[in-house]
């Protein structure tokens, strides 16, 4: 699977968890079989296995995302972070991840991967195999998902 390609499929696997009636993590788990999983259940027990706390926020976590290609563009891809008007930390969360991307790219330290680079596992390919394309991600998912604060706010 192509680098590029793994946010996408790991926001198509949280759609069908939800889909499936499996929006948290206790739901997923608290069922023996997946059968409306189809032939994704195998890769989504492996992430859940895993254990990695971003890639279980991601998938089972409050904050509505999701990542897609662009039919015009075949080598476009975009990222959507959702949130409700009337949650106040929506709106700083999201803006914390914006910001971590634009400092990342200005300052060029995109050197910081994701936690998932230790486990060769994630989609059958490490992080670290994105040649020269390591993204800064400081675990926001995680945060969210435990309801941590940012400690900073949008202007």
């Amino acid at each position: 699977m192509p680098a590029s390609d793994r946010l996408a499929r790991l926001a198509a696997l949280r759609y069908l968890l939800r889909r499936s009636g499996y929006a948290t993590l206790d739901a997923y788990l608290s069922t023996a079989n997946h059968p409306e999983l189809g032939a994704d259940a195998p890769d989504i027990a492996h992430l859940v296995a895993a254990g990695d706390p971003d890639v279980l926020a991601a998938l089972f976590g409050p904050v509505d995302w999701s990542a897609d290609g662009d039919d015009g563009d075949p080598g476009a891809r975009s990222m959507t972070i959702r949130w409700d008007a009337g949650d106040p930390d929506g709106e700083r969360l999201a803006w914390v991840a914006l910001r971590a991307v634009l400092r990342a790219r200005r300052s060029g330290r995109l050197s910081e991967e994701p936690r998932s680079v230790s486990r060769p596992h994630v989609f059958g390919m490490p992080w670290s195999a994105t040649a020269g394309r390591r993204w800064r991600w400081p675990g926001l998912a995680a945060r969210a998902a435990c309801g941590t604060p940012p400690a900073d706010s949008p202007p």
